[in-house]
């Protein structure tokens, strides 16, 4: 790879760094004010857009709530809250069709998760667009089962990892296959599924794709076709994908249920593999033992 190929993904891993830290910085304010009043999803989707605009991510490249009518609400974040006592909420299997409730508080158990769409400059009048995605669950109670449908959820992402970073020139089945070996041993199954692309085949069935760079240009700036075009040319994480993985940034999104149990867990994470080295980019599993899961732990 050349050194200015490596210096651009570099500085793209920077940014998606920073920009997962500025949000979790939000969704802890928001978790924050929650714990302090339980307030509904509604109200949670209204004040994590807020807070993630006065950072100045105002622009988004998912369109949850676009087949419920609530795109614009969303503004490329979701928020769902569950029942501790009989979780299910959480086992959706993609956000285009949810919709924020208003009859739903906050009860310790939620998924909170932001899409910014960001730039960085690579000469006169052209910048390189690129995903940043962060996601991750969170419980604040005392249930063992919960706890231990989070402990679960985390070893299996531990042993994925690590399995990943041991690989030399790793391509996109070769992930799905560990993933899969993996969670089979550990009974969970992952539940989510994408519904972008006119036939996305065995990819409808993925556990993350790439953060890649879209070149813009004076005639190529509006974010819904900026969002369009980066949805659409992802690479994504599944049975037959042949896409090499060294020198570009990936999500690792799977949500996962065990057994026939209904409460889907999914901590979503970004890494760079860059000259053979694998970096992780503000881990979610991290923010939430900071935010109070101290507990969390394989």
């Amino acid at each position: 790879m050349s050194d200015d190929v490596e210096h651009i993904v570099s500085r793209r891993a920077k940014i998606v760094e920073q920009t997962r830290r500025d949000v979790w910085s939000c969704v802890l304010a928001v978790l924050e004010e929650l714990e302090r009043q339980p307030r509904s999803e509604y109200w949670a989707v209204n004040d994590l857009v807020r807070r993630l605009r006065l950072k100045g991510l105002e622009r988004h490249w998912y369109e949850a709530g676009e087949h419920s009518g609530s795109k614009q609400l969303y503004q490329g974040t979701i928020v769902v809250f569950d029942d501790p006592e009989y979780p299910c909420s959480l086992a959706y299997r993609h956000a285009r069709r949810i919709a924020p409730r208003q009859s739903v508080y906050w009860r310790g158990l939620g998924y909170f998760y932001a899409s910014p769409l960001m730039f960085a400059e690579i000469g006169p009048n052209e910048q390189l667009a690129f995903g940043c995605d962060f996601g991750v669950s969170i419980y604040f109670g005392q249930v063992p089962k919960i706890r231990e449908a989070f402990r679960r959820r985390l070893l299996l992402q531990e042993e994925v990892l690590r399995r990943l970073a041991g690989m030399s020139e790793p391509i996109t089945s070769d992930a799905f296959r560990v993933y899969v070996a993996v969670a089979k041993d550990l009974g969970l199954r992952n539940i989510a599924r994408s519904v972008t692309g006119a036939s996305l085949g065995s990819a409808a069935t993925n556990i993350g794709h790439s953060l890649h760079p879209i070149r813009v240009n004076q005639t190529l700036r509006d974010q819904e076709t900026l969002a369009d075009l980066y949805t659409s040319t992802r690479h994504f994480i599944s049975a037959d994908g042949q896409q090499p993985m060294q020198n570009e940034i990936w999500t690792l999104e799977s949500r996962d249920v065990h057994g026939q149990e209904k409460l889907a867990v999914s901590f979503h994470e970004a890494l760079a593999i860059i000259n053979g080295r694998l970096r992780f980019l503000t881990p979610s599993t991290d923010c939430a033992r900071a935010g109070g899961m101290e507990w969390l732990t394989t």
